[in-house]
């Protein structure tokens, strides 16, 4: 049976973008800067690119963020040629169009400055999502089959697929940070990170036949996939700010990797629904198992040219190529349950047969302020350049490649940011180019004590 060929089957995945930028902060003035905030992080959301940078803040200071993304992906026509039941089967996939849509409140802090024995501290409580879920993907597209006999009559039929993936919750943190100066020009921070929550997945796969000619079943085929997932565990993050001179700063960050505690069940439905034929079967499974989350290292530099002006520079790595679900069991809809076994996190594929790389970022930001008696308008852009985890199907790391832009209003102690970040890039699936364009909104709201 033909099911969803080249599809992922979820396995409470998002989208690769998200995944590959899982080692990325939140708040709307670091993405509307293009994410090249590892060596500024002078802000409330410090915590999550650079947890040195909280030293900066002198003020009790409330901050949240909220975020909407949108994912359209184009496939032109490709035809290739197959086995099914035996016969030589010629498929034609027409223009394969699919997009996610997904909104989700993202960021949530506290932070709070305090001297013990003189010495400035700034401590900070905070909620991310780190991995977001809460996606609606769809993918239709139609199917052109010629199946040739052993006789040589040709069976030919027309079919329309459609995936539809409902992703809700996501992979949440709740961190503690602490950050002070060391020494002169030199501050440090460290954030403790308990991961919770999980995700739920339902993957729903059709195929209705729209014409035919020597078929004898049309109708409706339907796969339906369903997922749960909770995580727990604790990672570990260390930052360190240097400021080389007045106007030059440079700025790393280690993220550790961790192995967490996965709780997951699954269930697989299938179905036949023809004029003259009904069948329906169901598996289900679930255990506990562990998931091994990636380390990361970045670094980057800012520069001040001018008051008001701000230059700055990223880079990013994410050990994806180590990371890993083990213990797992998959059901499937025939009832059987398979061993457990050991498959890379997030592609849910074996490691000896599929690659999967470590993920890189590099990022360049800009930032200048007006102030006009009084407000603080910001004027934000950035560029990126994102290697993902994932190869297509010429084997070539997938590339992507963006741009920012945001803005802001500031006044008194109230501040309101927004940015918009596009990333896009082409790959190859199933040997034909393919387009990916992925759109997100941000906005921020804080307020200083």
């Amino acid at each position: 049976m033909f099911f969803g060929e080249g599809q992922e089957k979820g396995w409470c995945q998002s989208d690769e973008i998200l995944f590959s930028n899982f080692s990325s902060g939140y708040g709307a003035r670091a993405l509307g800067m293009g994410g090249a905030f590892l060596a500024v992080s002078d802000d409330s959301t410090a915590s999550s690119w650079n947890p040195a940078g909280l030293v900066s803040i002198d003020k009790p200071e409330i901050s949240f963020s909220f975020a909407y993304s949108n994912l359209k992906r184009i496939v032109p026509s490709y035809k290739y040629t197959g086995l099914q039941y035996g016969y030589s089967t010629q498929y034609k996939v027409l223009n394969r169009k699919s997009k996610s849509l997904g909104k989700y409140f993202n960021y949530l802090n506290f932070a709070y400055p305090f001297k013990v024995f003189g010495r400035e501290i700034v401590s900070q409580l905070s909620y991310q999502r780190r991995i977001p879920f809460s996606l609606t993907t769809e993918n239709i597209y139609s199917l052109d089959y010629i199946r040739y006999s052993g006789g040589g009559i040709a069976y030919r039929y027309y079919e329309q697929y459609r995936y539809k993936l409902r992703g809700s919750e996501g992979f949440d943190v709740i961190s503690f940070t602490a950050a002070t100066e060391l020494i002169s020009a030199i501050k440090a921070g460290v954030s403790i990170n308990k991961w919770f929550n999980g995700c739920t997945a339902i993957i729903e796969e059709s195929y209705s036949v729209i014409e035919q000619k020597y078929w004898i079943n049309e109708g409706t085929r339907l796969f339906k996939d369903k997922i749960d997932m909770d995580i727990s565990g604790i990672s570990v993050d260390f930052g360190i700010l240097i400021r080389v001179f007045g106007k030059l700063n440079l700025g790393f960050i280690y993220k550790s990797g961790f192995e967490a505690d996965i709780d997951y069940s699954n269930l697989q439905e299938y179905a036949i629904e023809t004029e003259d034929y009904s069948f329906h079967q169901q598996g289900s499974t679930s255990g506990k198992g562990k998931i091994v989350l990636p380390s990361s290292f970045g670094m980057g530099i800012s520069f001040y040219p001018m008051k008001n002006l701000l230059f700055s520079v990223d880079y990013m790595r994410t050990d994806w190529s180590r990371s890993k679900i083990k213990d797992y069991s998959i059901a499937n809809s025939a009832g059987g349950v398979s061993e457990k076994q050991e498959l890379r996190y997030p592609s849910f594929k074996l490691p000896d047969i599929y690659e999967q790389l470590d993920s890189q970022q590099l990022r360049f930001g800009a930032e200048y302020k007006l102030k006009i008696k009084g407000i603080t308008i910001p004027l934000r852009a950035g560029i990126f350049k994102d290697f993902q985890y994932s190869v297509d199907s010429r084997s070539d790391q997938i590339i992507y490649r963006g741009f920012s832009i945001g803005s802001g209003f500031h006044h008194k102690n109230y501040y309101f940011d927004v940015a918009f970040v596009n990333e896009y890039g082409n790959y190859y699936y199933a040997f034909r180019e393919a387009e990916s364009n992925f759109t997100s909104f941000f906005s921020s709201v804080g307020y200083k004590f």
